[in-house]
């Protein structure tokens, strides 16, 4: 394979071959630098190695020295002045990030994901999108799992250890150790931080109510499969965060019941002591 120094010069000049017909032979130029041996290893290197000293290699070629950060192939990741990627965050197959993300340690990025802080905005000038832009960072905290196919739009900020299924779409913040799927993007459960035990919402917590008198067709239903995203228990971030605080009032109040009924144990095992006493008293 190349050297690193050989594939910082490949990458950053992408470096290429011309061919002219020559029959079963082809014909290399020498316009460029490299040998025809040197090409066929780039060519390999960028097309068939997907291993992990592979892609640590890819990443320090592009200027990403800090600690085990990987790159997989196509990976194009293009940092603003705001932008950072953590120690040990692997960004794979194809994906793309763009402008000022910051993407905290250990993240894992899966193949075909786009991830940009910029947004285009209407000119009205000339009714169209071009020449206005908008950067509105984003984070993706640590710890996360971002599925493959997954597109993170300008200004979202995901939560710490979460897991983004495929083909989502995230428009908003996420809270900590959430499970996010859909489009655009809703809380589909939790993630244990202790257990590590997937939680996924039962389709009661729903906002989607089937009306009344409808007939139900479950075959319609697409079926899920793997990490796609069950939209029948999906909430929105706003429902989730009212869900835990109905959750944490039902557990104050289950609180406040066992603490009412040991008080009043505790009265009747007093009363219970007082009358042992008034009757061994009588019996002397």
């Amino acid at each position: 394979f190349l050297t690193p120094e050989k594939a910082t010069d490949v990458v950053f000049l992408m470096a290429y071959r011309t061919r002219t017909q020559g029959g079963a032979n082809p014909i290399w130029t020498d316009d460029i630098t490299l040998t025809e041996e040197e090409f066929a290893k780039f060519t390999h290197y960028s097309c068939s190695t997907n291993d992990r000293e592979s892609n640590r290699a890819r990443a320090i070629a592009l200027g990403f020295t800090d600690k085990d950060i990987r790159l997989a192939i196509g990976a194009n990741v293009r940092l603003g002045h705001e932008g950072k990627l953590g120690k040990g965050v692997h960004v794979g197959l194809y994906s793309y990030i763009n402008g000022d993300v910051i993407v905290e340690d250990d993240v894992l990025i899966g193949p075909h994901c786009v991830i940009t802080s910029n947004t285009h905005l209407f000119n009205t000038e000339h009714q169209n999108f071009r020449g206005k832009n908008a950067n509105n960072p984003i984070v993706i905290g640590k710890g996360s799992w971002i599925s493959s196919g997954v597109i993170i739009t300008s200004g979202s900020h995901i939560g710490k250890a979460n897991l983004v299924v495929a083909n989502t779409v995230v428009t908003t913040n996420t809270p900590d150790y959430a499970i996010i799927g859909g489009t655009p993007g809703r809380v589909l459960g939790t993630v244990d931080s202790v257990t590590g035990k997937l939680n996924w919402f039962p389709k009661e917590t729903t906002k989607e109510k089937e009306i009344e008198g409808s007939p139900k067709n479950e075959e319609a239903k697409p079926k899920t499969i793997g990490l796609t995203a069950d939209f029948d228990r999906a909430l929105t971030v706003a429902e989730y965060e009212k869900l835990l605080m109905l959750e944490r009032e039902k557990r104050t109040d289950a609180e406040l019941q066992c603490l009412k009924k040991e008080q009043q144990l505790k009265s009747l095992e007093e009363r219970i002591l007082s009358l042992e006493v008034t009757v061994s008293k009588l019996i002397k």
